[in-house]
């Protein structure tokens, strides 16, 4: 997840993520200042993609077998 804000902001969201989120989920978040004061942005647009991103398990694949599992009556 990226979240995009001025760079005061995204220093602060940084620090309480580095104190709030676990070890292991941390490196999803991402807390970017790309836009200046006004509102301008004025960020490397590759930042955005810098980080190698983990697919998803699909909820199909998570729940296979379940049905195996389910008691007959």
């Amino acid at each position: 997840m990226a979240y995009l804000y001025i760079a005061d902001s995204a220093r602060l969201v940084s620090k309480q993520a580095d104190r709030y989120i676990f070890r292991t989920e941390r490196p999803k978040l991402q807390a970017l200042g790309p836009f200046d004061k006004q509102g301008r942005w004025v960020g490397d647009e590759d930042a955005l993609w810098s980080t190698e991103v983990t697919p998803v398990v699909s909820l199909t694949l998570q729940l296979s077998g379940l049905e195996d599992a389910t008691v007959q009556s």
